[in-house]
């Protein structure tokens, strides 16, 4: 793993592959960690809900079938088909996560607050 693309308290795997919490000894030593593979029981274990709306033109389903809410009525939204990006509602931002690292750096970007394991 690249040190750069850690903060701490972000999830990773151990050298014995059992997720620890980052810590500066973690970051220091990053390329001896590997990332979490971001899966649907990582969203729901972060609070995604699960959820299926429908596309206004042609009443297809939407492919965002997890989301969670973050700011101003806004919901981050998981693409099912696992291809590794979120968008925030009907706009145009979206961003690639392949890993549950990726996942907390995103949240805490758009929100300021660490995305918490759900109890």
């Amino acid at each position: 793993m690249n040190s750069k693309e850690l903060r701490i308290g972000n999830t990773i795997l151990n050298t014995q592959g059992t997720p620890i919490e980052v810590g500066l000894l973690q970051i220091k030593y990053a390329k001896d960690f590997k990332p979490i593979p971001l899966t649907e029981e990582w969203l729901v274990r972060f609070g995604f809900e699960i959820y299926q709306s429908y596309g206004c033109i042609n009443q297809e389903p939407d492919k965002f079938k997890y989301r969670k809410a973050i700011f101003n009525n806004s919901f981050l939204k998981f693409d099912t088909n696992f291809s590794g990006w979120f968008r925030i509602d009907r706009t145009t931002v979206s961003s690639t996560c392949w890993y549950v690292h990726q996942l907390q750096n995103l949240y805490f970007a758009l929100t300021n607050e660490e995305l918490k394991l759900q109890p």
